[in-house]
């Protein structure tokens, strides 16, 4: 394989032999990878399209990197009205990837490869477990759901009346009434 071929990835599995042995200082991988469903921290997400891995594996004096980035669209539900939206995320993903035995540093993200070969579908999945927001929006500003009747007010206003005190200061309130 020459330097700058696209990777063959066969059963999810890289073989990285060629780098371990010096033949090779750089390979590719630009693959598709089909996920239907990730849970996450109790949130189950789909997958709604093939997660596009586009990398660089190569060879140095510190030892064996893989670096690119995915891009992935999921189906989540909003934080605050709870509609259901599609949402897109481009990540970048780095590691070290070593054997069993090699030293490591606590710092950096690990793949371990067992005779030269490594799953690409467990990396796929760490980073995509890595990238997912905290708390995701349908848009930024979503309104939410009225706290009295529960209607979504991206869709309009309701007719509730909502007094919106922070009760430590209720009694403040008491004094312009």
């Amino acid at each position: 394989m020459e330097s700058g071929d696209i990777l063959e990835v066969k059963k999810l599995k890289v073989d990285i032999n060629e780098l371990l042995q010096g033949v090779e200082i750089h390979q590719e991988i630009d693959e598709k990878l089909t996920i239907d469903n990730i849970s996450v921290n109790g949130r189950d997400l789909e997958i709604l399209e093939p997660i596009e891995i586009k990398a660089d594996i190569y060879n140095t004096d510190d030892g064996i990197f893989l670096s690119g980035k995915l891009i992935y669209i999921y189906s989540e539900n909003c934080a605050r009205c709870l509609k259901e939206f599609k949402n897109k995320v481009e990540t970048k993903i780095s590691a070290k990837i070593v054997g069993k035995n090699e030293d490591i540093d606590e710092y950096e993200v690990i793949i371990y490869h067992s005779e030269g070969k490594f799953n690409l579908e467990d990396i796929v999945i760490t980073f995509v477990n890595l990238s997912l927001p905290m708390r995701v929006l349908c848009k930024d500003d979503c309104k939410g759901l009225c706290p009295k009747c529960g209607k979504n007010l991206n869709e309009g206003e309701c007719n509730c009346e909502v007094d919106n005190v922070d009760p430590r200061l209720e009694k403040l309130k008491e004094l312009f009434d």
